[in-house]
């Protein structure tokens, strides 16, 4: 969502947005992931089978996106919030949360890949994390507990927006333009914040209930 806020409040060019989106979520999905860190809970051989072709993928989307339009850029990019939308309105796999003890089914290495290099397309085109695709990827391809998912996909979504973050720099830099540091400081500040309060209303609110209206903000 930090894409359309750049440019239609605070009125940023779209490809700066999107350069400057990746280094907001790259930086906050950095941070988040220190806990999980911590506490174990990264998977680290998903990290490179996912996030490996996920960095290529997303050079390439970089690469594609510098090309495009911007108005193609916020078509596709309306088109994957509608799509995450409907995703989130399907049920849950029966087995999309077990026993982290328990030992886990053996991986699907290679769909992992093809996946993470899809996924790194769409976020170097249109300046998503992908964490609405990555965490159910590891969970139905990687078999991994949700936290473990989510905990790896921080880490994946960083490295991700790394190069992204690069490659649309390349571009900007190219054509007199850069992004605005005090835009992305401020974002990342209010994002961690805003996390930490996230966080603390979630524990008291209807999970259902927040899902709903999770959807509704994404199609508006």
């Amino acid at each position: 969502m930090t894409v359309p806020v750049l440019v239609y409040l605070v009125g940023h060019h779209a490809k700066q947005s999107i350069a400057e989106s990746m280094a907001i979520v790259g930086l906050i999905s950095m941070v988040a992931a220190i806990p999980y860190a911590k506490a174990r809970q990264i998977d680290w051989r998903s990290v490179w089978y996912f996030g490996i072709p996920g960095m290529a993928g997303t050079f390439v989307g970089a690469w594609l996106g510098g090309m495009a339009s911007d108005g193609l850029q916020l078509v596709v990019f309306g088109g994957v919030l509608v799509a995450a939308a409907i995703m989130l309105t399907r049920k849950p796999q029966a087995n999309a949360d077990f026993d982290e003890s328990a030992a886990r089914p053996r991986q699907c290495t290679g769909k992992i890949a093809a996946e993470g290099g899809v996924v790194g397309i769409t976020t170097g085109f249109v300046g998503v994390g992908g964490g609405f695709l990555i965490v159910p990827a590891l969970v139905v391809l990687g078999k991994l507990p949700m936290r473990l998912a989510i905990g790896t996909s921080l880490v994946i979504i960083a490295f991700k927006a790394a190069v992204g973050f690069a490659k649309y720099q390349q571009y900007l830099m190219a054509r007199d333009m850069s992004v605005d540091g005090q835009t992305i400081l401020i974002f990342v500040l209010v994002g961690m914040v805003g996390s930490l309060l996230g966080k603390t209303l979630n524990a008291s609110m209807n999970q259902r209930v927040l899902k709903k209206i999770f959807v509704v903000v994404l199609i508006l």
